[in-house]
């Protein structure tokens, strides 16, 4: 009997030790640290694919299938070049020159690229202000760049509509930013010399190109302009339209008359730059037309040339570097032309300079 006494008492301690350790809680433990997981990574978007060759070198009218293809892709490299950083802007650039420049690009491609182009006109110089100073916005591009690395694509698209909005865009009255208007500027030959103009879209640019000229201050931009006016002479007369061609050469010989009318003045002076240049074109413009046309424009050229040899004869106004360098174009300015009244028929006098190649 007193055998099951202790194991009595022995079982109730053991209960009540088990009862103990179930009401005490249990020491809290470190849980095991959780790998860490990185961010979740943006999804990379997929680049939008260049047109098929099928449609780059399309012969008849693309379909709509083909117009989506070229919307997607213009549209998401303008992007880009509207909103990217440089090397995106420069990049999407490549992209689409890369379609453009292909052999088999034909005019029905490249004027479906200019239509989806022809908007971006709008949006990227719409809200544009006059610049300052041509600072870079918050992302460190220059509207200016962004605006030539545009010109460089319309340029290729090789339509007169392209040439429009280079001419819009080489308009002090449109661009006040200088330097989008030297861009603009430089790219107007090359697509008046591409773009296949009717006869009455030569007239019509030439018009405004002129208008853009009368009231330009920059003297980079009228020499690119009267460059533009040159090659549209030469794409007249290469198409047989020999009143456009007339029509273009008195244009250009108006912008060269206002020219050496400002180079003459204290503070028009840089001018005279645009001038020697503008002599140059004439003079070589001059080499390649028959007789007959050259005595149409005697009269105005000769009030030209004559400014220009009054102008290299003023005396000096400084010693600054500038005037020194200006004073040497208007001498060389003079040298050509008197090398145009030569060729005008006038004689040679007894001791002319030599005339710059």
């Amino acid at each position: 009997m007193r055998h099951f006494q202790h194991l009595a008492i022995l079982a109730a301690v053991l209960l009540t030790q088990v009862f103990a350790s179930a009401q005490t809680p249990p020491q809290a433990k470190t849980p095991p640290t959780a790998p860490t997981k990185s961010p979740p990574q943006a999804k990379i978007q997929p680049k939008v694919p260049a047109p098929s060759k099928e449609y780059v070198g399309s012969t008849t009218s693309i379909d709509d299938a083909g117009k989506k293809q070229i919307k997607e892709f213009i549209n998401s490299r303008m992007i880009e070049i509207e909103t990217g950083s440089a090397k995106n802007v420069r990049q999407a650039t490549n992209d689409i020159l890369e379609v453009l420049r292909l052999p088999i690009a034909t005019p029905i491609f490249l004027r479906v690229v200019f239509d989806e182009l022809k908007p971006f006109a709008t949006t990227m110089f719409a809200v544009k202000e006059p610049a300052k100073d041509n600072l870079p916005g918050k992302d460190n591009v220059s509207p200016s760049l962004r605006a030539s690395n545009f010109f460089e694509i319309l340029r290729w698209t090789r339509t007169p509509g392209s040439l429009d909005i280079l001419i819009n865009q080489a308009t002090m009255s449109v661009q006040h930013d200088m330097t989008t208007r030297i861009g603009a500027s430089r790219l107007l030959a090359d697509c008046a010399s591409s773009s296949n103009m009717t006869a009455p879209q030569i007239d019509t640019a030439a018009r405004h190109i002129r208008e853009a000229a009368e009231m330009e201050t920059s003297w980079i931009v009228r020499a690119h302009e009267m460059q533009a006016l040159v090659a549209m002479i030469v794409v007249a007369q290469t198409g047989k339209m020999q009143p456009q061609a007339e029509f273009v050469r008195n244009e250009f010989l108006k912008v060269l008359a206002i020219i050496a009318g400002n180079a003459s003045k204290e503070k028009d002076s840089e001018q005279v730059l645009a001038l020697q240049r503008g002599l140059i074109l004439l003079r070589d413009m001059l080499l390649k037309t028959p007789q007959d046309e050259k005595i149409k424009m005697t009269s105005a050229i000769k009030v030209i040339t004559q400014s220009t040899i009054v102008l290299a004869k003023q005396p000096p106004k400084g010693d600054s570097a500038t005037e020194t360098a200006l004073r040497k174009s208007a001498t060389g300015a003079a040298q050509v032309a008197i090398s145009i009244n030569t060729l005008l028929g006038d004689k040679p006098p007894a001791q002319s300079a030599k005339t710059p190649a």
